[in-house]
């Protein structure tokens, strides 16, 4: 019965570990956007809503990602964040400037 409880007790903290960061924040200037992740391979993305705000949860644990701002067909160019934490926060603003797509942090 303990080894019943113990593998359980495993498998949770398994599933807990390998996705338990979010990226959260409000990213403003600059309505349609989306936001694409990328954390050593494992890849999401998520539209900004029309405030501004955005979440991705369920990333990788401690991983090195970096994320990107997509308008259109123009892209940011990609700024790095840990996924060691369970929360990272991003906020900051969107310009577009000569059809490149700039990413300023608050």
């Amino acid at each position: 019965m303990k080894l019943k409880y113990f593998i359980a007790l495993m498998l949770l903290m398994n599933v807990s570990l390998v996705h338990a960061a979010d990226l959260r924040g409000k990213l403003t200037g600059i309505s349609g956007a989306k936001i694409n992740i990328n954390c050593e391979g494992y890849t999401t993305s998520a539209n900004i809503s029309a405030s501004g705000s955005y979440r991705v949860s369920n990333l990788p644990a401690n991983k090195s990602c970096s994320f990107t701002v997509m308008v259109g067909s123009h892209s940011s160019t990609a700024i790095p964040f840990s996924s060691s934490k369970n929360v990272s926060v991003f906020n900051g603003s969107i310009k577009k400037f000569n059809n490149q797509i700039l990413v300023v942090r608050k």
